[in-house]
């Protein structure tokens, strides 16, 4: 979804944001492409804050970001078409990959991040396995021995 579609809710949308926009700036992680940053955004449309009920939204902040491939607008695409991650598998779930957020009505929602490793559940896999070794199981590790 994108600022400019009409059918986009309000709490979909990616946008660009002003980096003079945001204040409390803390970094959270670090990953193959930027780093993660938990920052206020202090001009958040009312909406949206609405929603949220807080003004505290992630930042990714890209490392070489004059120099994006293909692989990272692949992550990008994932992004957009795994909203609700029909047809797709994560291939690297652990506890550092998931937001959990609260809502306007006090109810909580579980958002699966890092979508560099998801690919549609037809795309054969090519090259063995994946994820953050503490999390693989050791018989995925020893049958691949």
């Amino acid at each position: 979804m994108s600022q400019l579609d009409e059918n986009a809710r309000e709490w979909e949308i990616w946008r660009w944001i002003d980096y003079d926009e945001f204040k409390n700036i803390e970094k959270l992680a670090e990953g193959g492409f930027g780093s993660i940053w938990k920052v206020k955004w202090t001009d958040m449309p009312e909406k949206l804050f609405g929603f949220y009920k807080s003004n505290q939204v992630a930042l990714k902040k890209l490392k070489k970001s004059q120099q994006i491939n293909s692989e990272f607008l692949e992550e990008l695409m994932v992004n957009f078409h795994c909203r609700d991650n029909k047809g797709f598998i994560h291939r690297d779930l652990h506890p550092g990959n998931f937001m959990i957020t609260e809502v306007h009505d006090g109810s909580n929602f579980i958002r699966l991040e890092d979508l560099g490793l998801c690919r549609p559940v037809n795309e054969i896999l090519l090259s063995g396995n994946f994820g953050v070794l503490p999390f693989i199981a050791p018989e995925v590790i020893v049958k691949s021995q």
